[in-house]
């Protein structure tokens, strides 16, 4: 049996077809959603995300505020890390977990408190565009799923999309040469120095970095191009950045597929909870994969 793959326990077989099964019920909801006639007449419809009239220099200041505000709070959890646990090094993994909570918190804290600012410069919409949008939800209300719903039901239809996506591509790097290990992150879950490195890895994965990537990408960087930029454009390139800052090539661009989705779940809910529910899925989806070995 060639080393890659993962050793057939009970366990494997299990998580493996819990996946394939997530995967099958994906398709069906990309058919349902998508290419049935229910789902064609629906994206007749406009879209449920209303534009931005944010002017150009706030926005710039916004994402410098948010790049700044993630290195400040990566600064200062580092340094309140090294205070309380003695011996603490740059070269430990809980060193690295506290650097990257430091970092999405900091970036989530300025992004919250940009967006509050942001309000007071946006105008308001007039009444006619607040009469649309309450009759196109009152009319469609009862046909709704509650957004948690929508959220898992993105994150089922991206599944197979990303799984047809990672074979050719991690078959071309390997073909030119990349190597295609397993990433660091995964290392630290699976050999982690301490429970505490575990813990704070889950609940970035699970929790902070949802939340704050897709009010970065999609709640910002996106609803921002989407009325200023091509349709196309609007969509690759929040995925593009999305994809490169994860710092991992071999899963670029399934990662740029998956931005991609959320800006159109984002986009046709007009909610961003349904991302968010979505990206937290899939992360756990990961986390569980790799403790159950199916992936490493």
């Amino acid at each position: 049996m060639p080393e890659d793959l993962p050793l057939l326990t009970p366990g494997v077989i299990a998580a493996a077809s819990v996946e394939l099964a997530f995967m099958l019920a994906g398709a069906f909801l990309i058919w349902r959603c998508w290419f049935s006639a229910a789902a064609r007449a629906a994206r007749a419809q406009s879209a449920r995300l209303p534009t931005w009239d944010l002017p150009a220099f706030p926005f710039m200041g916004l994402v410098a505020s948010v790049l700044v505000g993630g290195l400040i709070g990566q600064m200062l959890v580092v340094k309140l890390g090294e205070l309380l646990i003695p011996g603490l090094k740059r070269s430990d993994d809980l060193w690295l977990m506290l650097a990257g909570a430091g970092f999405q918190l900091g970036m989530l804290g300025c992004a919250l408190g940009g967006y509050r600012y942001t309000k007071q410069l946006v105008p308001r919409a007039s009444a006619a565009a607040i009469a649309d949008t309450a009759a196109m939800d009152s009319a469609s209300r009862g046909t709704r799923l509650p957004r948690p719903i929508m959220g898992l039901a993105t994150f089922l239809c991206a599944l197979p999309v990303l799984a047809v996506i990672n074979l050719p591509w991690t078959s071309a790097l390997e073909r030119f040469g990349f190597s295609t290990e397993s990433q660091e992150m995964v290392d630290l879950l699976l050999h982690p120095e301490s429970p505490a490195t575990v813990v704070i890895m889950i609940v970035l994965a699970v929790v902070v970095a949802p939340v704050t990537e897709e009010l970065i990408f999609r709640a910002g960087l996106f609803r921002y191009l989407r009325t200023r930029l091509p349709r196309a454009w609007a969509l690759a390139l929040p995925a593009i950045v999305f994809g490169a800052l994860h710092g991992n090539y071999v899963a670029f661009l399934p990662l740029v597929a998956f931005g991609v989705i959320l800006s159109l779940a984002y986009e046709r809910t007009g909610s961003i909870l349904v991302p968010m529910v979505a990206h937290s899925l899939f992360n756990l989806n990961t986390i569980l994969l790799v403790i159950a070995g199916v992936s490493a």
